[in-house]
């Protein structure tokens, strides 16, 4: 039950994810300066991460135990990469809120303050679609939603071409800034 309500979770999350990154993105293309719409989705964004690591543990780490990592050679390579992947977004959090902070308040980068920016802005949106990519159909198959194998290889055959798509569009916003 617990993995159903994570992947309710995830679903909700990805929705203010993809929200988000589109009410950012596109006022810095097309140089518009309203933030507002992309304030109330960061929050919800938070409020959603935090559950969604707390009922991944809980969900989780029962049954495998939280310091057994020997185990971890022997899982899948989609839960390795969800936990990569969800560790570097964990770390990168904060920085990427204080960041969304700065732009919203009017400050610009310059020299070697953007490059950082820029850095640590496409590794923390990398490490989000990659999160994104590998987790979405696990999620519908939590939730039931697909039958079969063919049904799992086709969504995540179009989750990787959207979310490579929304991180060439987050990338070529990230430059413009």
């Amino acid at each position: 039950m617990i993995k159903k309500w994570n992947a309710v979770c995830s679903w909700m999350l990805t929705l203010f994810l993809l929200g988000h990154m589109l009410t950012m993105s596109i006022p810095v293309l097309t140089g518009g300066q309203d933030y507002s719409d992309c304030q109330i989705l960061a929050g919800g964004i938070v409020a959603t991460v935090l559950i969604h690591v707390v009922l991944c543990i809980v969900s989780y780490y029962p049954r495998r135990g939280i310091l057994n990592f020997h185990r971890y050679r022997k899982e899948n390579w989609r839960l390795i990469t969800q936990r990569i992947s969800g560790i570097i977004i964990l770390i990168l959090l904060y920085p990427h809120m204080r960041v969304l902070h700065l732009i919203i308040s009017g400050a610009s980068f310059s020299g070697g303050a953007k490059f950082l920016v820029l850095v640590t802005e496409i590794l923390f949106a990398g490490a989000a679609f990659l999160h994104l990519s590998v987790s979405f159909s696990r999620s519908m198959l939590t939730l039931g939603l697909l039958k079969n194998d063919r049904m799992e290889k086709l969504v995540d055959c179009v989750t990787w071409i959207i979310c490579g798509l929304l991180m060439v569009l987050t990338v070529a916003a990230r430059i413009r800034l």
